[in-house]
């Protein structure tokens, strides 16, 4: 009841503020911060774009389905879930500097040799714990086990103690091949320096991943609204682009089994670096301005 009190009152000022600015057309991204606008410039018969980048569309996206113009859909699972005669497929967008990354350069930059591989470790902007405490445990015995190795670790700014901790330990030049990070604002040139990725499956990340054809073990976040983030992971996977392993199923031994059965396996990951870039849309931001120019000129 609170939610809907707050959203009734802020369509009168979302009215005034579009009548001021006075947009050709409106285009949301998905959640409760886009609803008001789009809400409101529905009423003023608007031309409105919704853009939702996750297979299972969100419940602002099902709630505006009917009343927006067109649904920018950067999963080819979520039509069936929305208008059909108002959904279009476009992919998830990517930014510029993901895209045009050479990996080359990139992999010069993060100080890797031509025999390294490179294990890209990140939960998103907060990091993910469940993953954290998977590398940590299996840390010591990953980096035994593959001596071209080098880890690249985002745990975040909490757990970057206990990152530095398990360093200090390593030895026998093992701690020169872990490079723990609360956060890193270069993703893209580090993207493309990484031959295997773990993370979690956000509509954002899979669109990055698939856009630099990286091979990925995929782990959900459980507390995801209606578990949107499985449905993205288990449609990268069937693409035969990722692995899953749910949040449940992750601890050290299950992180050491899964990252060594690919960076072992050379010819699966070139296989799966193909299907990654062939699941890919990197025309997907080109093909949201047509349909954003196309909606202008009909207004």
């Amino acid at each position: 009841m609170a939610a809907l009190t707050r959203f009734c009152a802020r369509v009168p000022l979302s009215t005034r503020l579009l009548r001021r600015l006075n947009p050709d057309v409106v285009l949301g991204t998905g959640g409760y911060v886009s609803a008001t606008i789009l809400f409101a410039a529905s009423l003023l018969r608007l031309p409105t774009i919704m853009l939702d980048i996750n297979a299972l569309p969100g419940r602002t996206t099902r709630y505006l389905a009917r009343r927006v113009s067109r649904l920018a859909l950067g999963f080819a699972e979520a039509r069936q879930y929305l208008p059909a005669d108002k959904s279009v497929f476009a992919g998830i967008p990517v930014r510029k500097a993901i895209l045009a990354a050479d990996r080359d350069t990139s992999r010069r930059k993060w100080g890797l040799e031509e025999a390294h591989q490179m294990l890209l470790v990140f939960g998103g902007s907060q990091a993910a714990h469940r993953i954290n405490l998977a590398v940590f445990d299996s840390l010591e015995e990953l980096l035994t086990a593959q001596r071209n190795l080098r880890l690249v670790h985002l745990c975040g700014e909490k757990d970057l103690p206990l990152a530095e901790e398990r360093l200090s330990k390593l030895g026998e030049g093992k701690d020169r091949r872990y490079r723990p990070m609360d956060y890193c604002h270069e993703m893209d040139s580090l993207l493309p320096a990484a031959d295997l990725v773990v993370c979690r499956s956000g509509g954002a990340s899979v669109g990055e991943l698939t856009a630099r054809g990286l091979p990925a073990i995929l782990v959900p976040y459980p507390y995801a609204t209606d578990n949107h983030q499985e449905a993205n992971a288990r449609s990268v996977e069937a693409a035969t682009a990722a692995r899953v392993v749910l949040d449940a199923d992750l601890d050290g031994p299950a992180f050491l089994r899964e990252t060594t059965s690919l960076l072992t396996d050379e010819s699966r990951l070139a296989a799966m670096r193909s299907a990654s870039l062939h699941y890919s849309h990197p025309d997907a931001a080109s093909k949201v301005v047509q349909l954003a120019e196309g909606l202008a000129k009909r207004a």
